[in-house]
């Protein structure tokens, strides 16, 4: 099931917007006090965040400021800010900005619903993505685990090996992501493995700390090769990748 957490104080305002989460069948957490809010969102994970500006024991902004620019498990999760301060976006660069914010006397309730319905209610509820990631690094290891391992609609494994790699293609996936460089090979030896395996047909991303280090042009010619992409790479691209693999199931 979807979560939403509202660090908030209990309103009207509030008390509604809870009401649009059951409405659509999506969990609904109320924090009144914003220190307890911040224990949770670093806690658990959450598929949207949504802040007053002003919070007991916390600044609104802060708070999302301090989200995004965090390695944790919400710091790529959909946020809503509300204020009453129409100046408030003022405080925000792109890379920190909340992916809303909703004015006081706006329609809130009404926006907060078409919100909802477009991020959170889906029609691959249940559809499950098979992943196998590949990586030799233990600290994308961790962070992959912590980002997309919580995740309900995503079923992953992880390898960090060409080796490890060859014992967990007599698996069946849906998709999956490889470093370009392992300690015990490159992505050449990865493709070869898949293309040998019930595996060959499914989609593959390749990404590398240095674009000069793979052949681009090369690698794109390898059939299920679907993208590139350069370290550090925005989780919500990788996610976006996800969701179109969600489609062909459903659509298959």
């Amino acid at each position: 099931m979807k979560k939403v957490i509202i660090i908030s104080k209990k309103s009207v305002v509030t008390k509604s917007l809870a009401a649009v989460c059951k409405k659509h069948k999506v969990s609904c957490d109320i924090v009144e006090n914003g220190l307890d809010g911040i224990n949770a969102i670093f806690e658990n994970k959450y598929d949207l965040i949504v802040c007053s500006l002003n919070v007991e024991g916390v600044d609104g902004v802060r708070l999302i400021k301090t989200l995004k620019s965090s390695d944790t498990l919400n710091s790529i999760t959909p946020t809503i800010l509300i204020t009453t301060d129409k100046k408030v976006e003022n405080f925000f660069n792109e890379k920190n900005r909340p992916t809303e914010i909703f004015l006081k006397e706006s329609k809130i309730v009404d926006r907060f619903e078409n919100f909802v319905k477009d991020l959170l209610v889906s029609n691959f509820e249940g559809v499950k993505v098979k992943l196998l990631y590949i990586d030799d690094d233990p600290f994308i290891q961790k962070m992959v685990k912590l980002w997309l391992g919580k995740m309900d609609d995503i079923e992953l494994s992880i390898s960090g090996s060409v080796e490890e790699t060859k014992g967990l293609l007599n698996q069946e996936f849906d998709i999956i992501a490889s470093d370009n460089i392992l300690g015990d090979g490159s992505f050449k030896d990865i493709y070869e493995l898949v293309s040998n395996s019930k595996n060959k047909d499914i989609p593959i991303i390749v990404y590398t700390g240095t674009v000069a280090k793979i052949n681009v042009e090369e690698t794109k010619k390898m059939g299920n090769v679907i993208d590139i992409l350069p370290k550090p790479f925005e989780m919500a691209d990788f996610l976006k990748k996800i969701e179109a693999i969600k489609l062909l199931k459903v659509n298959n």
